[in-house]
């Protein structure tokens, strides 16, 4: 799969990138599971709730994060327009020949899109009024299985990246 300009070492360099991004956004996913956990035994004030929100869209902010590396780094282009987050998140499903295989699954996908669009609407939508909690408690909830979900198919992709890295470094 050639990549224009890359070396083996550049794509080190990105696979030590991703598993720090990774290890970031496991320490939201603990935070929204403590937020979970406190949430089901007692009510949530104001504070609470809104910090809670914030992490989340800090979660999904970090692992568009890791997308745009990928984007930039091996697909050499990253989406733009009004649409770009969604168009990342979607291309990352994508298994693109001669380029690289998809990074996530599509059903992950459909997942992250959730924590997409709950940011945007937190951003956007949510001034002082607090987030409804109701709205976005489950993905509170499922943010440790989404984060699972996500190293996994993050280091299966990196064996991609590393087999990658060694054709490039015996050439």
């Amino acid at each position: 799969m050639p990549v224009k300009g890359k070396t083996g070492n550049g794509f080190k360099v990105l696979a030590v990138e991703l598993a720090h991004g990774l290890r970031n956004i496991e320490a939201l996913a603990e935070s929204l599971d403590k937020a979970w956990k406190k949430a089901q035994s007692e009510n949530l004030n104001e504070l609470e709730i809104n910090g809670a929100a914030h992490l989340a869209e800090n979660f999904y902010t970090a692992i568009e994060d890791l997308f745009l590396r990928i984007a930039k780094s091996i697909d050499q282009d990253i989406p733009s327009g009004e649409q770009w987050h969604r168009d990342l998140l979607q291309r990352m499903a994508y298994d693109i020949p001669e380029v690289r295989p998809a990074v996530i699954s599509a059903e992950l996908g459909a997942t992250l899109d959730e924590y997409r669009r709950f940011r945007h609407r937190a951003r956007h939508i949510y001034a002082p009024p607090i987030p409804d909690w109701d709205k976005f408690s489950s993905l509170v909830e499922q943010a440790l299985k989404t984060y699972t979900d996500l190293a996994m198919s993050i280091k299966n992709w990196l064996q991609f990246l590393y087999k990658l890295s060694e054709e490039l470094s015996s050439k």
